[in-house]
């Protein structure tokens, strides 16, 4: 029910832990986004986002969209459950916070959109990536945007920036580019030695066709065709 009434405030460029949303919507998302005019690139992640969360400023945020007072003291007994002592830092892998994690930076996302008016914006959980037209653009905004994300009691950790047309964009497993899509080097390292590891030590069949189905489905979604041709001949 809680979880239910924060969703519904989400942007609808926020995409991790989200239910029929997920890393193939962002990306896809994103290639579209890439041909609408940008010239800049930024990207953003939250440092140690979910350990680093404080706790008072997350329940601040909750109380502003949840008003019964049930729910309220269940939600703050959730919330302080996760290292009672600590004033930061919610559970990884606990259900409610994967909504609370979004709901944390549901701010942010507003205020990119609706007051710093960039050209395109995607988050998947704490990593962001956004669109401008101009340096001049970026120069004035992102101070104002990195100030703001502070008074939420999140500090930013990886900021970079460059132009769209000299380097691709890492998001959500994808190496994106106008035109061109590929899966990052990293998760196609491990597709290559899981190949390697099962040609010398064969598996059960079934559990060797899901570990390898998975790598398939990413790279199902790209431009893989001479990837899956070169491995089909090694």
């Amino acid at each position: 029910y809680m979880g239910y009434h924060l969703r519904k405030r989400f942007i609808r460029r926020t995409y991790g832990s989200i239910k029929n949303r997920g890393t193939l919507k962002s990306s896809k998302q994103l290639r579209r986004d890439l041909y609408k005019g940008v010239n800049y690139i930024v990207q953003w992640d939250m440092r140690k986002f979910y350990p680093s969360i404080d706790k008072d400023k997350l329940k601040e945020l909750i109380r502003r969209k949840i008003k019964g007072e049930a729910a309220l003291r269940l939600m703050n007994k959730i919330i302080d459950a996760y290292k009672p002592k600590m004033k930061r830092g919610i559970s990884i892998g606990a259900l409610p916070s994967q909504t609370n994690g979004n709901w944390m930076l549901t701010p942010f996302d507003y205020f990119c959109l609706d007051t710093m008016k960039v050209h395109f914006y995607e988050r998947n959980v704490d990593d962001i990536v956004m669109g401008f037209r101009t340096k001049e653009e970026i120069a004035e905004k992102i101070p104002r945007m990195k100030a703001f994300v502070e008074t939420l009691g999140v500090t930013v950790g990886k900021l970079i920036v460059f132009p769209v047309e000299k380097q691709k964009v890492s998001f959500c497993m994808y190496m994106h580019e106008k035109g061109h899509t590929e899966l990052r080097p990293k998760p196609m390292r491990r597709f290559s030695k899981l190949l390697n590891h099962l040609e010398n030590h064969p598996e059960e069949p079934i559990r060797e066709r899901s570990r390898v189905c998975s790598y398939l489905g990413f790279l199902k979604h790209c431009d893989s065709y001479n990837i899956l041709k070169e491995k089909r001949h090694e």
